[in-house]
């Protein structure tokens, strides 16, 4: 067995927290969404199709699936919304999924008249 497919085989079948961790270095959606899915169907999967790669085979297992599984292939890969952290217009979600934060528009306000707030640079003159 290469390299390549034993990595494969330990990463379907890890257990879920090791798989959904891998699942966010997936490159295709169908990775990542299998990468999801409990150990139980991971292991389904290993076991009905990864030994034939026949496509007849995939649609075969998929169909044979729970209809939470069938719908949530549909619902993450094959009509995927905008990708989570974004409004979906383009933009890029940041690293780890967390929406970017917007730019400051507004100047921010001083410190209040009469406050102990003391610029630094002013401080450090006068000394």
């Amino acid at each position: 067995m290469a390299l390549h497919r034993q990595v494969e085989k330990a990463m379907i079948l890890a257990p879920d927290r090791v798989a959904r961790a891998a699942a966010g270095y997936a490159v295709r959606p169908e990775e990542a969404w299998m990468l999801r899915q409990p150990r139980a169907v991971r292991q389904t999967y290993w076991r009905e199709v990864m030994g034939q790669g026949d496509q007849r085979d995939r649609e075969i297992w998929m169909l044979r699936q729970p209809e939470a599984v069938r719908e949530s292939y549909i619902a993450e890969v094959l009509e995927p919304g905008p990708p989570e952290g974004t409004s979906g217009h383009g933009a890029d979600p940041t690293p780890g999924g967390l929406p970017a934060r917007e730019p400051d528009t507004e100047p921010r306000p001083g410190p209040e008249p009469g406050s102990r707030a003391v610029d630094r640079a002013s401080a450090h003159r006068e000394s």
